[in-house]
């Protein structure tokens, strides 16, 4: 497996969110999120996600106002 989108140490986001409610677009986030960590991994996992994993999961869409952050130095 490998990770990758860690290259920080902290990241600050200013802006305005609010909840994804419909099944696709949640679903196609999940998934994006999932593999944006781990390359392929939601290949690997139960699918479809269940009634409780679907309910007790929040996406949010982010409409990004500003941002700061601080690389990771070696």
């Amino acid at each position: 497996m490998q990770l990758k989108g860690c290259n920080y140490r902290s990241a600050i986001l200013y802006g305005y969110a609010v909840p994804v409610t419909e099944v696709e677009e949640k679903l196609w986030a999940m998934e994006k999120i999932t593999n944006g960590v781990i390359t392929d991994r939601w290949a690997h996992t139960r699918l479809p996600p269940n009634k409780t994993e679907m309910t007790s999961t929040q996406v949010c869409f982010l409409a990004i106002l500003t941002f700061s952050f601080f690389p990771f130095s070696t």
